[in-house]
């Protein structure tokens, strides 16, 4: 047999071009075929290793490639783990030489190493060898091949990955002064909305003829603190800019609106711009939009902070994005906003300012607005934020009404009616005293300004004593009653009430067709579903509805919420055609309350209400 030499150079693998769809399971289908071409089952162990190259790291498996390089190579290597030992075994076998120092080993050695240091083969075993180098180069070309791809694919999906991550793994060293929600990227700090001055009871005192020579002005005036609300104007854009603070995704909006105004409320809309980029890569001002929103106005809360989910935008860290806020006719709802320096625009840079307007569109949110279409003349900057949703996290609400007596319930409620006032330690209608001869009956509701996650909810009122009226039939008769609210919208014009009486409870329906009566306050509206006699009495006593199913069933407990045992009434909408809380934002919750103002001067003067609420919670249902 006829022997040659053979040198073994080190090797270039080949270069192998995949598509960026091509991922680690390529090298579980050519596991097999791999295998055959370098013969044993150890060659499996490497698809296995790199099938875990997202738990074990990418650079683990760039390390394996290039222990394996190295090793064809024939550079001395430390193998990292068995599967590099497996190959390094194998190489070695091959050419007859394990590493060992005993002198069987070194007697091949010397054997198949000539004096110019060079490898001598058969012909057989050069072939051989020679097959397996190419092999095993193709090896390392399509693993290395497959580690690109695989890192290019991660790259393409990191905004993903590293942002649709669990909440508690967010990260959340963000002070509370800048935002409560670590998750949102402000506008400004949440904190900078403080209470303003207000000026109110000046006057000055009145000026006589001159002949009286010099004399004293006196000038009386109250100064009281008010929230920062500004109303803005018809049609009038607010834009809101905010910087991307780290890569991640935004698909919600946020914002605050004051208290609804009384009337027709205006259509309010909402959209999110982006700065656009010149050739550089630097912001030029312009804006492009990315998503806008329908009418929101009815889904807005009565007072507080009010959010608009999106579909997810994807965002890189200093990238500037635009809040665009706008209302049509109607009436406007007022916004938490601050009032800036009245700074020039900053030169060279964009944006130029914190916020800026546009009137000229006529509040359309048109696709794109160039830089010079952006008026920078305001100093007023609502607030606003982009952030992101989380994993569902159940909310539980309550009011305990457990403080002195005041005027009104405080900022968590929006009141409509002649009032609710809070009186030892409970909550009860306004007292409006029309005069010695005139009578009249009021509701007032008030709705809580916070939603539940779901529409899978459980809402409770602890009553108080009802007074006793049964000595005169002018005003035992009057409806006057304590409702507690479940599945409302924002101001309560639509959900599902349990009007409770003295001896007796109902379920009432509010939809479209019946809603809360908002012009005359002697008559609630809505419709009768469903009533019980209840003449053990109804105060004292807690009241629980809770509120599940799409369509809606609604069960009425009593001091308690266990089945079969605590269930007074019961109603259930239709599964096919619902009537009652059919909007997704219905998750409000809320109280009635009445007030009967008796003006006949003998023998009844007065004032007659329905039995306070000493407590109120409104929960989601575990589901």
């Amino acid at each position: 047999m006829s022997i040659y030499e053979e040198v073994f150079a080190p090797q270039t693998p080949p270069q192998i071009d995949l598509t960026a769809d091509e991922s680690a399971d390529v090298m579980s289908r050519r596991a097999a075929q791999i295998g055959e071409w370098l013969g044993g089952g150890w060659i499996e162990g490497l698809f296995g290793a790199a099938l875990e190259f997202v738990e074990d790291g990418l650079e683990t498996l760039e390390r394996i490639v290039g222990q394996i390089i190295d090793i064809f190579n024939g550079f001395v290597i430390t193998p990292i783990n068995n599967l590099i030992q497996g190959v390094k075994d194998w190489w070695h076998n091959l050419i007859n030489w394990r590493g060992s120092t005993d002198s069987t080993a070194e007697a091949q050695q010397s054997q198949i190493i000539d004096q110019q240091g060079r490898l001598i083969l058969t012909e057989a075993e050069a072939a051989a060898a020679t097959q397996k180098a190419f092999d095993a180069s193709t090896l390392a070309a399509v693993s290395e091949g497959l580690a690109i791809a695989a890192d290019a694919r991660i790259d393409n999906l990191n905004s993903t990955l590293a942002t649709k991550i669990e909440f508690a793994d967010i990260p959340t060293d963000v002070p509370g002064w800048y935002s409560l929600n670590p998750v949102d990227d402000v506008a400004f700090p949440r904190a900078d909305l403080i209470k303003i001055p207000s000026i109110v009871n000046a006057d000055t005192s009145n000026e006589f003829a001159a002949e009286f020579g010099p004399h004293t002005h006196k000038h009386n005036a109250t100064l009281t603190w008010v929230d920062p609300l500004y109303t803005p104007t018809v049609n009038r854009i607010d834009f809101i800019y905010i910087n991307t603070t780290r890569r991640r995704i935004y698909n919600t909006l946020s914002f605050a609106v004051g208290p609804k105004p009384s009337g027709t409320a205006a259509a309010f809309y909402a959209a999110v711009y982006k700065m656009d980029t010149d050739a550089n890569g630097l912001e030029n001002g312009n804006i492009t939009r990315k998503w806008a929103s329908g009418n929101v106005a009815a889904t807005l809360p009565a007072s507080g902070d009010a959010s608009v989910e999106f579909p997810d935008l994807a965002a890189e860290p200093g990238d500037w994005h635009v809040v665009a806020l706008v209302q049509g006719s109607g009436v406007i709802r007022p916004l938490f906003y601050k009032n800036a320096a009245g700074l020039p625009p900053i030169s060279g840079f964009n944006p130029a300012k914190a916020s800026m307007t546009n009137s000229a569109s006529g509040g359309a949110l048109s696709a794109s607005f160039a830089k010079g279409a952006l008026d920078t003349a305001t100093t007023i900057v609502p607030w606003a934020a982009l952030g992101q949703k989380t994993s569902l996290v159940l909310e539980s609400w309550s009011d305990l009404f457990d403080r002195t007596n005041a005027d009104a319930l405080g900022v968590d409620w929006s009141v409509f009616g002649v009032g609710i006032v809070i009186r030892g330690f409970a909550a009860q209608s306004k007292q409006v005293d029309y005069g010695a001869f005139k009578s009249r009956e009021n509701y007032s509701t008030a709705a809580y300004t916070k939603p539940t996650v779901t529409r899978s909810q459980g809402t409770s009122i602890q009553l108080g004593s009802w007074s006793d009226y049964s000595g005169n039939s002018s005003i035992s008769s009057k409806p006057y009653t304590t409702m507690v609210w479940s599945r409302g919208n924002t101001d309560l014009t639509r959900g599902v009430a349990v009007m409770i009486y003295p001896n007796r409870v109902e379920i009432r329906g509010f939809n479209a067709a019946n809603p809360r009566n908002t012009s005359d306050p002697a008559a609630i509206g809505g419709l009768l579903l469903a009533e019980v006699p209840h003449t053990a009495g109804t105060g004292n006593n807690t009241w629980y509805l809770h509120a599940t199913g799409v369509a809606g069933t609604y069960v009425l407990y009593k001091n308690g919420e266990t089945p079969d045992v605590h269930n007074v009434l019961s109603w259930s909408d239709s599964e096919t055609n619902p009537q009652y809380a059919t909007n997704r934002n219905d998750k409000y919750g809320g109280i009635s309350v009445y007030c009967y103002s008796h003006g006949n001067l003998l023998p009844t003067n007065g004032q007659y209400i329905s039995a306070p609420v000493k407590e109120w919670k409104l929960r989601d249902l575990t589901v």
